[in-house]
């Protein structure tokens, strides 16, 4: 039975936002938001892609835009994940349904946004399907983890001490070394080769075969 070491995350999906809430602006104030009703949806951003569009937000109705033409928007969530790295709210044209690019947040903890645009100025239409689950390169799941400089990278180097067999693997219950990735000697810097497997996103457990041995994911790697 191998002991187990600890954990590695490579990227894995980000979940869609829920709803922010949306208000006319108060005091009242002269805007850029057209006459009509008008919802919002909010997408999460990472390294690697877009997640879908979330949860629609109340409807507001702008009923004379040179009296109340200014939209404050609150609420707007932030991801639990470290990989979010900004997010983007899109909204309706006035009476539409469909969802339209208003701005991006370059951040992961702003939650209010003030909306003064015209209909004309909403861009690309929001993404109906999550595109931030990572796949197939080493490089590419280390990049969406938030490692930079990784280049194409297909080995991931360790730091280690003690002899024996451990294996990286995504199953927790990993029974052989065929299952995972076998590291066969725990050498100092030691680099863990693709071998041909597609590497897969999410969390990679570490097993070890010898027991008090102790194997540790570079901090900053150099490849």
């Amino acid at each position: 039975m191998k002991q187990f070491i600890g954990v590695l995350t490579l990227g894995g999906q980000v979940d869609a936002p829920g709803a922010l809430t949306a208000a006319l602006i108060s005091p009242a104030a002269a805007g850029n938001v057209e006459d009509g009703t008008h919802s919002y949806k909010v997408t999460f951003v990472t390294g690697v892609g877009e997640t879908e569009a979330g949860t629609a937000s109340n409807v507001v109705t702008v009923v004379d835009k040179t009296v109340n033409g200014k939209i404050t928007l609150t609420n707007i969530p932030v991801s639990p994940s470290a990989l979010v790295t900004s997010r983007k709210i899109y909204r309706t044209e006035a009476g539409g349904s469909d969802y339209k690019l208003l701005t991006t947040i370059a951040n992961n903890t702003a939650t209010t946004f003030t909306d003064n645009v015209a209909d004309g100025s909403l861009t690309s239409a929001a993404p109906s399907t999550n595109t931030t689950t990572a796949a197939g390169s080493l490089a590419d799941l280390l990049a969406a983890a938030g490692y930079e400089g990784v280049g194409a990278m297909s080995t991931l180097k360790f730091l280690g001490t003690g002899a024996g067999v451990s294996v990286l693997s995504s199953d927790p219950d990993i029974a052989a070394e065929a299952d995972g990735y076998p590291i066969p000697e725990a050498e100092p810097g030691l680099e863990l080769p693709n071998s041909g497997k597609p590497w897969q996103s999410g969390a990679m457990y570490l097993f070890s075969a010898t027991v008090g041995k102790t194997v540790v994911v570079a901090a900053n790697p150099i490849f």
